[in-house]
């Protein structure tokens, strides 16, 4: 389906400074991401856009072009993101969340010609729940995410009408997300040039590359880039994949780098097994044919997850929030949704460690939990 590879995942780990250690936050441009016989491959009919929202948007263009579509979206879910699809969808919410192993689908009522996105939480979900919504629901637009995890068996397997995965939150790409059609449907076209934010971004990794290997680098110079680009990736709304991500996808081991996350996520639940923490994973196994996206701590409360951020923060763990919802945001006012947010702290344990790094990232969690 999506992408095959080939390669030793030890190999593509990022050369750090001892000086500028780090771990988290977005990627860096690494040469050993690609290989002349990573074998790698998309599906037959899709296209690349520059983020996971751009593909969105498209396609509601380009399936309903007279009107304002419903999209229903689950209740765990990105604020900005959904913010940012208001003026293309009208927006509904249905009960999902990460910490319950599926949909509560008596309240997702949708229509026929209503869009309906499933989301593939943090890559653990299993797929035979929304296997049975969609047989039962045959005229609903229904659109995977597959973001956490792109190449699942759900995602390779899928039946769905479309399904995207926004690829530079798992490989590091300036920018790209794949929408894809798993029944052979209709895709819009991304429109070109790509936005300038594919190319700030780029100027970050290669500056985030030079600054982890111990160059006189100022970070504030990356983090502006990095900040200026994903604001302006937030405001394309059909805009294509930059061409060097295109280039870069077909010949990058996708594979070999999940497969690295994944025994990463593994050794790292090892580790932390048995120990007394103020924390505790919130999942430690999913399906056969998963990979997780990273470990996901859940904390004992709101200020143990601030708490242990900042000291994360301050040890240069950047661990990051999925997602920080609010009581008073007028889509969902649910509050036990705040306090799930509150709580979680996903820890990046990606491709980019190797064994050293993740025994001190798992130090670093243990001197806090003394």
């Amino acid at each position: 389906m999506l992408l095959t590879a080939e390669g030793n995942p030890y190999s593509m780990m990022e050369s750090r400074s001892a000086d500028n250690w780090e771990v988290g936050s977005q990627f860096s441009w690494d040469d050993a991401s690609l290989g002349p016989k990573a074998g790698g491959c998309l599906p037959g009919r899709c296209q690349l856009f520059a983020t996971g929202r751009a593909a969105l948007i498209a396609l509601g263009r380009r399936l309903s072009p007279h009107r304002t579509p419903r999209l229903f979206l689950p209740s765990y879910f990105c604020p900005t993101v959904a913010q940012s699809l208001t003026p293309f969808f009208e927006l509904r919410f249905y009960h999902d969340r990460p910490d319950e192993k599926e949909p509560r689908f008596d309240t997702l009522r949708a229509a026929p010609g209503d869009y309906v996105m499933a989301v593939n939480f943090f890559g653990i979900r299993q797929p035979e729940p929304w296997a049975k919504f969609r047989e039962a629901n045959e005229q609903v637009i229904l659109v995977e995410d597959h973001t956490h995890d792109p190449f699942s068996r759900w995602a390779m397997e899928s039946g769905a009408p479309y399904a995207f995965s926004s690829l530079r939150k798992t490989l590091p790409l300036p920018d790209g997300a794949v929408l894809w059609s798993p029944q052979g449907r209709e895709l819009p076209e991304p429109e070109y040039p790509a936005p300038s934010g594919s190319f700030l971004k780029l100027q970050a990794m290669i500056l985030k590359r030079s600054y982890l290997r111990g160059a006189a680098v100022q970070k504030e110079h990356f983090r502006r880039l990095q900040i200026e680009g994903e604001d302006d990736l937030a405001r394309s709304t059909n805009n294509a994949a930059c061409e060097l991500t295109q280039a870069m996808v077909p010949v990058m081991p996708a594979l070999a780098l999940r497969n690295k996350r994944t025994q990463n996520v593994k050794s790292f639940l090892n580790m932390i097994a048995g120990q007394e923490t103020p924390f505790r994973p919130l999942f430690d196994s999913w399906p056969k044919g998963a990979a997780p996206f990273n470990a996901v701590l859940f904390c004992e409360s709101s200020h143990v997850r601030d708490r242990l951020l900042a000291h994360l923060i301050a040890n240069r763990v950047y661990a990051a929030v999925h997602w920080r919802l609010v009581s008073s945001d007028p889509f969902r006012p649910d509050r036990s949704l705040q306090r799930l947010s509150d709580r979680l702290l996903t820890i990046p344990v990606d491709h980019r460690l190797n064994a050293a790094d993740l025994a001190r990232v798992v130090g670093i969690l243990l001197d806090f939990a003394r």
